[in-house]
């Protein structure tokens, strides 16, 4: 990972400002009982936050995806598809592959990854930089918008546009059409939080909140993603409307 929890700075913080091998970080989700060390400082790794070996993320932590590897992203191919065909679902099928896309050292041997949907794209945006480029001029930055990013440039106040929203469920409404949930982050004094609504079907609500009552008996605080476009109607507040069942992701 390159973001960690500080639990002495009780804030988010990047791998480059942290220097002490000593010091035990939490999972960017605070919900999650992983704990880290900073590692690759003095070697040839890239400097990253790694798992210590006798905790482990929970259920459903989309920071998981990071625990197997780290990326070196620099002077990397691509096999990918606009944000906005990947939203519509006019990518290509996810089986074509005309050339190399990220690669990744993954224990000395080299990984390939094609971005053509949307849980190829929340997996690559969750296990890299947030500067990374995914098409220039897109950063991993301009594309998720969760815990790493949600308090730089006001953005817990609203947004517009198309991103990638991962936060945590709140309540549903079914005859309302929407689920309401919420991405935030904590600050030293308590936290910054941008709340989402998604409108979607009533039967596709009805899924996921079996799925998460199922899980652990009650709907609130599982990991959820969705692509959207995103509108601000209230301070704090943002919602868009899906018609593709893809772009929501509570499958963790």
């Amino acid at each position: 990972m390159f973001n960690a929890y500080s639990l002495t700075k009780k804030e988010i913080v990047y791998i480059n400002d942290e220097r002490n091998s000593d010091e035990e970080y939490g999972c960017i989700n605070v919900l999650c009982t992983a704990r880290f060390k900073t590692k690759g400082f003095n070697s040839s790794v890239t400097p990253h936050f790694c798992k210590t070996i006798s905790t482990k993320h929970i259920d459903g932590c989309p920071y998981a995806l990071e625990d197997s590897c780290y990326r070196r992203c620099q002077d990397s191919d691509f096999e990918i598809s606009p944000i906005e065909d990947i939203m519509n679902c006019r990518n290509r099928s996810v089986n074509h592959v005309s050339k190399p896309a990220l690669t990744t050292n993954v224990q000395k041997h080299s990984k390939k990854q094609n971005i053509h949907t949307q849980k190829q794209l929340l997996k690559f945006c969750i296990s890299n930089s947030l500067k990374t480029e995914y098409i220039h001029p897109l950063t991993v930055d301009d594309i998720i918008l969760d815990a790493r990013n949600i308090k730089t440039n006001g953005r817990f106040e609203g947004i517009t546009g198309i991103k990638f929203l991962l936060g945590t469920s709140v309540k549903y409404y079914a005859q309302g059409h929407y689920i309401d949930f919420d991405v935030s982050a904590p600050t030293k004094k308590s936290y910054v939080c941008l709340h989402a609504r998604v409108y979607l079907d009533t039967s596709l609500i009805e899924k996921i909140s079996s799925y998460f009552l199922q899980k652990n008996k009650k709907f609130k605080e599982h990991s959820i993603a969705v692509l959207g476009d995103w509108e601000t109607y209230e301070k704090y507040h943002v919602c868009c409307t899906l018609n593709n069942e893809g772009n929501i992701i509570y499958k963790i």
